[in-house]
């Protein structure tokens, strides 16, 4: 017998593996299911939001908007969930559609509106999400390394976008902190002849290597990138076109990050 959430996952996988034979409507579907379309979860999340603030003890505040990159409303943690496996059902979407698989795995890592005031936990997911899929943190958590093995200049893309808003959040959270100092929060060096700043710092910097200090989903998505490049080496296919693609993306891109080391 299946209950709940296996019910829902099995018919979001059925209708995720019809990608290759009908990738315009599984691209609209996985788009809806990512909250990246649909002004109905919008209005609804607002209405929600007021009744919240009638009846919580503390002062919610304005509900934010969403992030650029990020989904306009809650995702159902199901389908979520299920796009995070190793082998994940977004494969034929990545094949069909890589674009449209791009904006939906940054929809599913980047967290979905908040209050302004914030009661949650402290922790150091600096607006990201994983839903409990890359904890340890490896380079086969995650659909980031077959994502790479597809279509590396999306898959270098999400990665390079999600390292990016992440640290700009973590600049973000630092600033607020009082105790923190307002410097020691970027790099700047001179490339090509021209001075290049960084955000990040030591502790951002090791965000490739640590399960300990970054954001999970993070630590999986570097740990992809560089487990991706040493396959390449090991199968003496060439790599230095990528290393150019994603070191022009870290320079010619708004806020280049640390942690794309």
């Amino acid at each position: 017998e299946i209950h709940g959430g296996e019910l829902a996952k099995r018919a979001y996988e059925a209708g995720l593996q019809a990608a290759s034979d009908c990738p315009e409507e599984v691209s609209t579907l996985v788009l809806e299911l990512s909250r990246r379309q649909g002004e109905e979860g919008i209005e609804r999340l607002r209405r929600d939001s007021m009744e919240d603030e009638t009846d919580s003890h503390f002062p919610l505040g304005r509900l934010l908007d969403p992030w650029p990159d990020g989904p306009r409303a809650q995702v159902d943690h199901d389908f979520a969930e299920l796009c995070f496996d190793p082998n994940s059902p977004l494969i034929p979407l990545i094949r069909a559609r890589p674009a449209v698989a791009r904006e939906v795995l940054l929809a599913l890592t980047i967290q979905a509106p908040r209050h302004e005031f914030y009661y949650g936990p402290p922790g150091h997911n600096y607006g990201t999400r994983d839903w409990g899929k890359c904890w340890p943190p490896f380079y086969f958590q995650g659909p980031f390394l077959t994502f790479l093995q597809m279509n590396p200049s999306e898959a270098i893309e999400v990665i390079i976008r999600l390292v990016n808003f992440a640290t700009a959040r973590w600049r973000e959270e630092c600033r607020r902190d009082r105790e923190a100092p307002t410097d020691g929060l970027d790099i700047s060096m001179l490339v090509d002849n021209r001075v290049v700043t960084w955000g990040g710092d030591d502790t951002v910097y090791a965000w490739y290597s640590s399960a300990s200090v970054g954001p999970h989903v993070v630590t999986c998505a570097l740990m992809a990138v560089e487990k991706w490049l040493y396959d390449l080496m090991d199968s003496k296919q060439p790599v230095e076109s990528w290393i150019e693609i994603i070191r022009v993306w870290l320079l010619w891109n708004d806020a280049p990050a640390g942690g794309m080391k």
